[in-house]
């Protein structure tokens, strides 16, 4: 169960480290990557994309 919760944490931190590196270079794929993120982790999206499956 900790390791589930260490590599959940791992995980999250990668992937803000990946937001923060596409902020950080300011471009236009950082920006779409940041968008693809966001809606791959926003709960409303999760959700419908659950019901549309």
């Amino acid at each position: 169960m900790t390791t589930l919760v260490i590599a959940a944490f791992i995980f999250t931190l990668v992937i803000s480290l990946l937001v923060v590196i596409g902020e950080l270079r300011d471009n236009r794929r950082g920006r779409v990557l940041h968008q693809q993120l966001w809606q791959a982790f926003d709960p409303r999206l999760i959700g419908a994309r659950r019901r549309a499956f």
